[in-house]
């Protein structure tokens, strides 16, 4: 990737299919049936959690090597697989808002605030 550009990533993954799709930028760059290990998903459901959801590395102090670099923006999770053309317009106007988007980080406020209107707080460490 460029430098000072900013990257649009997207991941969907399609329990139903076991197929994880990466795009950047708005265009499918793979589609993998495997997990990183090299090991088949088949239709692994997302595993749920009360740990809390971490964007970058919970704490680069840890493992400085994991520690993403760059800034983040724009986050949004939701509940479903969206399609290529709807990842398309996320890439393009971040437009897909309906009652599947389980939250929505846009960090302008300087704060870790959700704006998809379900409550999914959280807070932003240096």
């Amino acid at each position: 990737m460029a430098s000072n550009t900013w990257t649009h990533f997207a991941a969907t993954y399609d329990q139903a299919t076991s197929t994880l799709k990466l795009f950047t930028n708005g265009v499918l760059a793979t589609t993998r049936t495997v997990d990183a290990g090299g090991n088949s998903i088949n239709s692994q459901a997302i595993r749920r959690s009360t740990l809390p959801l971490v964007f970058g590395n919970q704490s680069p102090a840890n493992d400085p090597a994991i520690a993403a670099a760059g800034a983040m923006d724009e986050i949004r999770i939701w509940t479903r697989a969206l399609s290529a053309s709807e990842v398309a317009a996320e890439y393009r106007c971040g437009s897909v808002a309906d009652s599947s988007l389980q939250g929505w980080w846009s960090f302008d406020d300087g704060s870790a605030s959700d704006k998809s209107g379900r409550g999914n707080n959280g807070f932003l460490m240096a």
